[in-house]
């Protein structure tokens, strides 16, 4: 999130940050929407923006993560489930599997996918995060196969797969 406080101007990628804000604080104050609607709703608004600069740059900034891991802490702060102890089984469960391939294949995928993934591992607790990795991949891999059956992609073609985050992460959150 670029923001220059001496102007107050801020770039495009902060725009949704604004309106989750804007949003939730007066939701709150009508008493219409929960904390835990809140945090979730965050999750998903740092997830898009994360997932949008997946797309656009083919890279996911640290900001994201991090903003995840805070989101996480806050709902364990507020007394939302899983535990601490489900939340780090999470991290570990979604971030090791592909810290491990990241290690044993270089360009199978980016640091920032693995820090995002052990983020939102963390924010969903285990075992929702074994859920939420098999939808990521699973979608990525079968969106990548339609893209090289097509032969819009080729087999050393990089996918961002910030929006399969968002979708995997959907699917276990909301479904």
């Amino acid at each position: 999130m670029t923001v220059s406080w001496r102007t107050g101007s801020a770039d495009k990628t902060t725009y949704p940050f604004f309106f989750f804000g804007a949003i939730s604080l007066r939701m709150i104050s009508l008493r219409t929407i929960s904390w835990k609607a809140v945090l979730v709703f965050a999750f998903f608004t740092v997830l898009i923006a994360a997932a949008g600069g997946d797309v656009k740059n083919k890279r996911i900034a640290d900001r994201y993560p991090l903003g995840i891991l805070v989101l996480g802490l806050l709902s364990l702060m507020a007394g939302f489930p899983p535990s601490l102890g489900w939340r780090l089984s999470g991290l570990i469960a979604a971030g090791l599997p592909l810290y491990a391939a990241a290690v044993l294949w270089p360009s199978s995928f980016g640091g920032g996918d693995v820090k995002l993934a052990a983020a939102c591992g963390f924010f969903i607790g285990l075992p929702g995060a074994f859920s939420f990795l098999l939808w990521m991949l699973a979608l990525a891999g079968a969106w990548g196969g339609i893209l090289l059956m097509l032969g819009r992609a080729g087999r050393k073609d990089r996918l961002a797969l910030g929006p399969f985050f968002v979708i995997g992460a959907a699917i276990v959150i909301l479904g």
